[in-house]
């Protein structure tokens, strides 16, 4: 990846002095796209003060604000006109390879703002954030594309009890989820704890002219853990409840145990215990879009 890499121009002008970094200009120039403005950090004090300009092919964002440990606020804002022309731009870059085999077209945008000190984990930073993408197309060889519409994301309240709210619809040929999810969470000292309050998804096919409908029954908490090589992220019991277009079945029920996901080094490991009930095989093979289940029962 290294070598994909190149940087037409890179200039920094600044100062040092009594414990502050002042860089008063900052540029870098990469394949058409830049990087530009200003920024200082002082030492005593921990407190960074930036204004600087993104704009790449297809796209352009800015930030300003500043952040210390007691207060801060500011603001960044990320338009993303054309993902075709910014996602060819990203496609050199390290840890890109996902772009390298895929097309993206569409676009998106996202404002985002704080107000408040980092200290104590930013228990009483103030954030407020919107992302919006009208319409999204993913492309990739030999697949049916998959679109994105309508897509809206919130995020609102203090760093450490933030309320989440996002809706969307995906389609891929004939099919089309629709998804609404709300919760709530934030950052604690070993890491980040969640509840995931509502989740509401429709499934529509127009060929096999079906429709499901799935949703929590109950709250589910999520809690994350970190440390320098092990992530962790365990999950409460959770049950959903399903409802399809056959007639003869009112509902059925998946009933899951608490869901435990271990990543260490470059292993992981998930863990959980479960049940469906009232689940007609008709669902299953409508669902899977193939009778290859129904024959390997009967065989």
């Amino acid at each position: 990846d290294a070598k994909l890499l190149r940087f037409d121009e890179i200039k920094l002008q600044g100062r040092w002095h009594d414990q502050l970094a002042q860089f008063t200009r900052i540029l870098v120039r990469s394949r058409g796209g830049s990087l530009q403005g200003q920024a200082s950090y002082h030492v005593g004090t921990q407190a960074a003060q930036a204004d600087l300009a993104l704009q790449v092919p297809g796209s352009n964002g800015t930030l300003k604000g500043q952040i210390a440990p007691d207060q801060g606020q500011g603001q960044l804002q990320l338009k993303l006109r054309d993902l075709r022309q910014t996602s060819q731009w990203l496609r050199p870059w390290p840890g890109m390879a996902f772009l390298r085999q895929r097309t993206l077209e569409g676009s998106a945008q996202l404002q985002a703002s704080w107000r408040g000190g980092w200290q104590h984990n930013g228990q009483q930073m103030q954030i407020s954030a919107q992302a919006q993408a009208p319409a999204i197309t993913l492309t990739q060889a030999g697949r049916i594309p998959t679109q994105l519409r309508d897509a809206k994301l919130t995020l609102q309240g203090r760093l450490a009890q933030a309320q989440l709210h996002a809706s969307g619809q995906m389609q891929q040929g004939s099919r089309t989820l629709q998804l609404a999810v709300q919760g709530q969470g934030g950052q604690t000292k070993t890491g980040w704890q969640a509840q995931l309050q509502t989740l509401q998804a429709q499934l529509r096919d127009t060929i096999q002219k079906q429709q499901w409908q799935a949703e929590l029954a109950s709250p589910v908490p999520i809690t994350v853990a970190q440390s320098r090589a092990r992530l962790q992220v365990q999950t409460g019991a959770f049950q959903i409840r399903l409802r399809g277009s056959t007639a003869s079945v009112q509902e059925a029920h998946i009933q899951g145990e608490p869901l435990r996901f271990v990543q260490q080094g470059k292993s992981y490991q998930i863990s959980s215990r479960g049940s469906i009930r009232g689940l007609p095989l008709a669902w299953i093979e409508t669902l899977s879009g193939s009778a290859a289940l129904d024959q390997a029962l009967a065989g």
